[in-house]
């Protein structure tokens, strides 16, 4: 038969060692319970905060994992040749292309809302690029418009 015997947080036989008092046990499994959400919150909000390292460890992390970095692939990359338009000449070629692109995306993008296809794995995508069209376009008028008013007014600027 075991023998239980009780025993106090101040008793001699256990001072200097480590024991945990059956009083102590439920506080301490509730405690541990309510702090691992708190644990997968913390991985979760270390997993961002890669999102927003510096260049340089970017740029290290993309070379780690077999990857062109940022810098290279703005220097050019072989696929260039294949993304480039061939009727894109110039600025004016340019300018139509661009305005070609915005145009269809955003049909595009309002075909699949008026078909209420917000969930299809494209309309992500879709979206994004129409953003960025637009975004480029918008830019791109502005800085052509600057140029404009510049030629236009020589002592201006």
């Amino acid at each position: 038969m075991i023998k239980a015997k009780q025993y106090a947080p101040d008793d001699p036989e256990l001072m200097g060692r480590p024991v945990i008092l059956a009083s102590d046990y439920e506080l301490l499994r509730n405690q541990l319970e309510a702090a691992e959400p708190l644990a997968r919150e913390v991985e979760q909000l270390r997993a961002l905060s890669t999102v927003f390292d510096n260049d340089a460890a970017l740029t290290e992390r993309m070379k780690a994992a077999g990857m062109m970095t940022a810098a290279e692939m703005m220097a050019g990359s072989p696929l260039d040749v294949f993304m480039r338009h061939a009727g894109v000449r110039d600025l004016d070629t340019f300018s139509q292309w661009l305005s070609m692109r915005r145009e269809e995306s955003v049909k595009l993008h309002a075909r699949l809302v008026l078909e209420g296809r917000e969930e299809d794995e494209l309309f992500d995508w879709v979206l994004s690029h129409s953003a960025a069209f637009g975004e480029v376009l918008a830019n791109f008028k502005a800085a052509v418009a600057s140029e404009q008013n510049s030629a236009a007014d020589p002592g201006a600027g």
